[in-house]
């Protein structure tokens, strides 16, 4: 693991990881009132697998820690998942009960008549008899909210509620994170960097045009999306307090979902 000097940037809003006069990897973020938002990070691909992306990770979250005024919301999925691997962290995420579930386990889903496994949403806010999100005695599970997706707009459509003091259930039926996860924007960027250096070293005087290699350059796009592994991403949800089931979910009648495995 190289010895970098950390730093953080306030006027490009980024926690930067320096090797000498070389920047090794950045974590970008954005301030709200009381949020530190991350939102994107990255790493030189010289220096892919030494550990630079966890070095910044833990001295961003580390200067949160210590600054004592913002607490986490961790959209970018290195740092999702980075939290989700070290959870003496959770605590700082945004929402995030005092008790986790651990291992990240997701308990079983109860079943209707029908042996159907059935969620159903009341107007429970609204309602001040309405049931618990307990299983009631006919096999239906009851919630406030359900969010059908668990990409970036549902897990956080579900963490707002949840911080809202409503019972919420997020069904995915892929892998949790989404696209921009697994299938856009971070594949993207992990097959698009190698070629843009490698364009770079075609007009640079002094530099040989740097060779492609496309076995090693499909590796970098499967790590960058944990080989299509959403664990990082699961252990984040149930972190930040989120109740998850898997499964493909529709609508069968009013304010009633389906969900089928």
């Amino acid at each position: 693991m190289p010895d970098l000097t950390l730093t953080k940037n306030t006027d490009a809003n980024r926690y930067e990881a320096w090797d000498g006069d070389a920047l090794a990897g950045f974590v970008e973020y954005q301030l709200t009132d009381q949020r530190i938002v991350f939102t994107h990070t990255e790493v030189d691909p010289s220096y892919e697998g030494k550990g630079v992306g966890s070095q910044v990770a833990r001295f961003a979250l580390d200067d949160v820690r210590a600054d004592g005024t913002h607490d986490v919301l961790p959209l970018c999925p290195f740092i999702k998942g980075w939290i989700g691997r070290h959870r003496e962290y959770v605590d700082l995420v945004h929402g995030a009960p005092e008790t986790t579930a651990k291992g990240g386990r997701i308990p079983a889903e109860p079943k209707g008549p029908d042996g159907v496994p059935r969620v159903d949403s009341p107007d429970a806010a609204s309602d001040p008899h309405r049931p618990s999100e307990s299983d009631g005695t006919d096999g239906v599970r009851r919630v406030d909210v359900i969010v059908i997706g668990g990409g970036p707009t549902g897990e956080n459509v579900a963490q707002y509620a949840h911080d809202g003091g409503l019972s919420v259930l997020l069904i995915e039926g892929e892998l949790l994170g989404g696209e921009c996860s697994y299938y856009a924007c971070m594949p993207s960027k992990a097959l698009l960097r190698p070629l843009d250096v490698r364009a770079t070293s075609e007009h640079l005087p002094g530099l040989r045009p740097a060779e492609l290699d496309v076995a090693a350059l499909l590796a970098r796009r499967d790590a960058w999306v944990s080989d299509y592994d959403d664990t990082s991403q699961l252990d984040w949800a149930t972190g930040a307090g989120l109740d998850v089931m898997r499964g493909h979910a529709r609508l069968i009648g009013e304010k009633t979902v389906s969900v089928s495995f």
